[in-house]
């Protein structure tokens, strides 16, 4: 199928893409310097419209800065230099988050496959067979016996022109793929994705698997409860019968679903210790609140979603 943007002539001028449809994502926040391009690939249906029409506005604020459509359309979706969320917890070079410094560009697949070559059925329970082009390849990151829809040839070229462009327009800019800043944690875009092709370090995948997977562990959330517990701790040591109000308080927050729990969970160690542990309560709370926040945001961007307007 002939692509939308035959030509390829593409040029970036302030941050936006020429030569690629304008469909805006309300999900952005804040500017970035990007030092990153990361591949996605939608692990969605692959309707045409069907992955940036979610994007646009989703309850769970997933947002790339451009989709690749299965016929090669490149359409961008956010300013290059502004904030999206496609990369959840994850790390390069040793730099945590990087929705904070990443272009981020999801080609629109169906994600890894189970079956045969012949018949394979996505995540969301559609099947794909030999006419679809299914094919069988493992990676370090992937693991083995895994099945990929391939990528059409419109893809692969408009990804190869859009990424020229990123980098002419970027000097020094890095890529990888999802699964390289979160090792373990995601497998997209396939092990097909040649990125040698697209301008990579040769020795990317070694020099930055071991660094990701320590800080990206660092960050997960039995991480972030226990530096939340002691940073209550320090801050109220110095209130009689704190420190035991706050361990019982981070304690019993770590199984916590709703705000009430906490507030439930507050009151009750109040009237068990009296009106000294109240600074403490209030300042645990306010960190455990933050915690809940922080999770809600991550959730956000973590794991797959199903994208909407299709039977």
């Amino acid at each position: 199928m002939e692509s939308p943007n035959p030509n390829f002539e593409l040029k970036i001028v302030e941050h936006i893409i020429t030569g690629a449809t304008q469909i805006p994502t309300a999900h952005t926040s804040g500017i970035i310097k990007p030092d990153l391009i990361v591949v996605h690939e939608t692990s969605s249906r692959l309707t045409k419209g069907n992955v940036v029409n979610y994007l646009k506005k989703n309850d769970r604020k997933v947002s790339y800065h451009v989709v690749v459509e299965r016929d090669g359309e490149i359409v961008q979706m956010a300013p290059l230099n502004r904030r999206c969320h496609h990369a959840g917890r994850s790390a390069w070079n040793g730099r945590k988050g990087c929705n904070n410094f990443a272009i981020g560009i999801g080609i629109v697949g169906p994600g890894p496959l189970k079956g045969t070559k012949a018949k394979a059925k996505s995540w969301f329970g559609v099947w794909y067979g030999e006419q679809d082009e299914i094919e069988e390849m493992a990676s370090p990151y992937h693991g083995n016996n895994r099945l990929w829809l391939k990528m059409t040839d419109a893809q692969d070229r408009a990804l190869i022109e859009l990424v020229k462009a990123i980098q002419s327009a970027y000097p020094g800019i890095g890529i990888a793929g999802h699964y390289h800043v979160s090792p373990g944690r995601k497998v997209d875009p396939p092990p097909m994705v040649n990125f040698a092709k697209l301008g990579a370090a040769p020795d990317m995948i070694v020099a930055d698997a071991a660094p990701s997977r320590v800080v990206v562990a660092a960050n997960s959330s039995t991480y972030k409860v226990a530096g939340r517990s002691k940073a209550v701790a320090a801050t109220v040591a110095t209130t009689a019968g704190a420190a035991e109000v706050v361990k019982e308080l981070g304690t019993a927050s770590q199984g916590a679903t709703s705000i009430k729990q906490i507030v439930d969970t507050a009151a009750s160690l109040t009237a068990s210790y009296g009106l000294v542990a109240i600074a403490a309560v209030a300042v645990g709370a306010f960190f455990v609140f933050q915690y809940v926040q922080d999770r809600r945001v991550s959730e956000h961007e973590d794991g797959r979603y199903e994208t909407e307007g299709e039977a």
